[in-house]
């Protein structure tokens, strides 16, 4: 089992008198990796950009990773972007 997914069990576990908390958890372990990401990119200010790839780093992906990185929110940063 990997170590991020026995934690949230763990913590799913610990927060049963929250039920909010533990919908979110219980969510976060069938959610798909892709749309954990994007979601958690979201939630952290500055998390996005920071997650982002060049222009030139998407040219080079194979197409199944271009097509992951758009699931996750990463696309690549537009030149316009990069200049501010």
């Amino acid at each position: 089992m990997p170590p991020g997914r026995l934690a949230a069990v763990a913590l799913a576990l610990a927060l049963t008198g929250a039920r909010q908390m533990e919908a979110d958890a219980r969510e976060t372990l069938t959610a798909p990796t892709d749309l954990l990401v994007a979601r958690v990119a979201e939630e952290v200010p500055g998390l996005t950009n920071a997650l982002r790839v060049t222009a030139e780093e998407w040219q080079a992906a194979p197409q199944d990773t271009r097509y992951r990185l758009s699931q996750q929110g990463r696309g690549p940063v537009k030149q316009q972007e990069r200049a501010a």
